[in-house]
């Protein structure tokens, strides 16, 4: 299979290694830093007990050098997606499958709306980060994807990605329900990240101190209610499960937007705490601990996009 992954950071870089290293052809569109270090060694990716490394068959950061693809793998970040979706254009064939890979749940129709049944829905669990441009490193725990068609039909591409997937090592899981799945990722993401980068603090402190864990609690108990008006069936097995996981972080991790917030970079703060209050007020639903979130965070996020003194 001829694969691109855009955005070879801590998840596409994973994802470009291990499908690489399974025998595909695999390309990589990328820039700046990550560019110039792939180019010239290819992409390393640590773990806690091993070092893994690949060299992609083309990198660039022109689409028309590597041209359409069987699959192409988007995994920049939620906020670069409208930038960067109509440069994949010569990427794109009749039979090419997009599978977007972004926290939140706004991505999807996005991509829908611009590409239609091109694009199928998708999500991943992992904790990876970009230690250096071309280095990955990834701190243990599951690491899986999981994949549907916006129609929850059982397709013929869909059951040929996942066999991709789980041949490369990655565990990949098909829905019939890609939407609840993007949501119940939702509810791991959106409300980790948002506590996190509130407190600067790593996800066993959260969970260790009773005040923040309950606050933890509610933020979770806010999207359910959001996820429930905008006709996703969320109910107590989806808080069980996002609780399940949690649980099973490393107690040292933090999550990617508490990282980027902590280093004065943009962050997905508009498609994790952002989302939450603008469907809350879609829907009627209150979201009090989101919108505080929200509140806090939002200076920091126009200082980091250098937007604070031009509102």
């Amino acid at each position: 299979m001829k694969i691109t992954i855009i955005g070879p950071g801590g998840v596409g870089g994973f994802y470009a290694v291990k499908l690489k290293n399974s025998g595909h052809n695999l390309n990589v569109l990328a820039r700046g830093g990550a560019l110039k270090a792939i180019k010239s060694s290819g992409i390393t990716l640590v773990g806690q007990n091993f070092t893994e490394t690949a060299t992609p068959d083309i990198v660039t950061d022109n689409p028309d050098e590597i041209g359409i693809s069987d699959l192409v793998v988007l995994t920049v970040k939620a906020w670069q997606v409208n930038d960067i979706m109509d440069r994949i254009s010569p990427l794109i064939g009749q039979d090419t499958t997009i599978l977007p890979i972004q926290n939140g749940v706004e991505i999807f129709d996005t991509m829908r709306l611009k590409y239609g049944k091109n694009v199928i829905g998708g999500l991943t669990k992992m904790i990876s980060y970009t230690e250096k441009p071309g280095r990955v490193r990834n701190l243990g725990g599951e690491v899986s994807v999981t994949i549907g068609e916006n129609d929850g039909s059982v397709s013929a591409r869909v059951g040929e990605i996942s066999k991709a997937f789980n041949e490369a090592g990655i565990s990949c899981y098909t829905t019939t329900d890609i939407r609840k799945a993007l949501w119940e990722k939702f509810l791991i993401m959106a409300n980790m990240g948002g506590i996190g980068a509130i407190t600067r603090v790593s996800i066993g402190t959260i969970l260790s101190i009773a005040n923040t864990k309950d606050l933890l609690a509610e933020a979770i108990n806010e999207v359910i209610k959001v996820g429930n008006a905008a006709g996703i069936s969320l109910d107590d097995e989806s808080r069980k499960k996002a609780w399940a996981f949690i649980s099973s972080i490393p107690p040292n991790s933090t999550t990617s937007m508490q990282r980027d917030v902590e280093s004065g970079k943009p962050s997905e703060l508009e498609f994790m705490s952002g989302s939450v209050t603008r469907l809350g007020r879609k829907y009627g639903v209150k979201t009090p601990i989101h919108d505080f979130i929200y509140g806090c965070l939002l200076p920091l996020e126009l200082k980091a996009r250098d937007l604070l003194d031009k509102r």
